[in-house]
């Protein structure tokens, strides 16, 4: 079965250079290491506009020796019901496979305290399919919500209450190992650095040849 591999970057925490690349690196089986748990695949798969057929792909993509896979809270977007039962079925019948390397976003209505609690306990009921399991990385999806996404309500708490939010989940150490951010320009997280108090772990941010975000990548490496 063909599927399409979508290819989101991640900037991870390391102590080695960003362009200090070996050939090794780009072999699916590398990994990088972040602050803490888990170490992550360099390589993974996005679940974003699957069309109900996020559990097939998934399947495939871990059959294929894909170990990462990327998804989010966003509804309107990606299904975490979908993407756990292709986690599932693929290790129902791989008994001995590990459990892939999980990375998920906290839509923005959901940086309220009581929200975010009810949105990560889904979320790892749904991808790691065990109740004490943790998610091996949370990020927040965007600093502010899309337009006609969030209730006026939900639109008062701000990206830095939802970091804090994060923050103190991450702090706990039941639902969340490692934390960062997406879709933050260079200016939000120059101020991230500034008012956070627990370690970035990973940004994701749109990168391609035409558009390789080097400011932020530069920024990223050098502050750790």
């Amino acid at each position: 079965m063909q599927f399409l591999l979508c290819l989101f970057v991640l900037i991870a925490v390391v102590r080695s250079s960003l362009y200090a690349i070996e050939e090794t690196d780009f072999l699916v089986s590398a990994t990088i290491q972040l602050n803490h748990h888990r170490k992550m695949p360099r390589i993974g798969i996005g679940t974003a506009g699957l069309g109900g057929k996020d559990a097939a792909v998934v399947f495939q993509a871990l059959s294929n020796g894909i170990s990462m896979i990327d998804t989010a809270q966003a509804r309107e977007w990606y299904s975490e019901e979908r993407v756990g039962e292709g986690i599932g079925d693929y290790l129902f019948k791989n008994e001995n496979a590990a459990k892939p390397f999980i990375v998920t976003k906290i839509h923005p209505r959901s940086f309220n305290r009581g929200k975010m609690y009810y949105a990560l306990s889904f979320s790892r009921r749904m991808l790691t399919n065990q109740e004490d399991d943790i998610l091996d990385v949370v990020l927040l999806h965007s600093p502010f919500c899309w337009p006609d996404h969030c209730s006026l309500e939900e639109e008062t708490y701000t990206w830095q209450e939802g970091w804090g939010n994060l923050e103190a989940f991450k702090a706990e150490g039941k639902l969340v190992a490692n934390i960062g951010v997406s879709n933050f320009n260079i200016e939000q997280i120059k101020e991230l650095v500034e008012i956070t108090n627990t370690k970035i772990s990973v940004i994701q941010n749109w990168c391609d040849p035409f558009h390789q975000d080097v400011e932020v990548r530069k920024f990223a490496e050098l502050n750790g």
